[in-house]
C-alpha cells in the first residue's frame, strides 16, 4: 500500500521544495479562463451583465489564491504560517464576489 502511495507522490510531487504539478496546471487553466472572461466583460462594460462577469472573475481569483495557499501548506512543513495569508486573501476575494453578486 505504501509503495503505491509513494509512486503517486513521486509522480505528482517532484521535490518537497518545488511547486506541485497538478495545482500549477489548475492555476494556469483558471488564469486562461480569467483572461477569456475579462475580454468578455470588456465587451459588455455598459450593461448589467458586466457585474456578473466581474463576480466570476473575483471567484476565479479567489480559487487561484486558495490553491496557492494549499500548495504552500503542503510544501512547507516547518511550521511557518505563510499559507494563512493566502487563505485570508482568498476569503476576501470570495467575499467581494458575493458582494458583487448580491448588490
Amino acid at each position: 500500500m505504501f509503495s503505491f502511495l509513494n509512486k503517486i507522490i513521486t509522480t505528482f510531487f517532484e521535490k518537497s521544495s518545488r511547486r506541485i504539478k497538478p495545482i500549477i496546471f489548475l492555476q494556469i487553466i483558471l488564469g486562461a479562463l480569467a483572461i477569456f472572461i475579462w475580454f468578455q466583460a470588456r465587451s459588455v462594460a455598459d450593461t448589467p451583465v458586466y457585474y456578473t462577469y466581474s463576480g466570476i472573475l473575483r471567484i476565479i481569483a479567489g480559487f487561484v489564491l486558495l490553491l496557492r495557499g494549499i500548495e504552500i501548506w503542503i510544501i512547507n512543513k516547518k511550521g511557518k504560517k505563510e499559507y494563512i495569508k493566502w487563505f485570508v486573501l482568498a476569503l476576501m476575494f470570495f467575499g467581494m464576489a458575493i458582494d458583487q453578486f448580491f448588490s
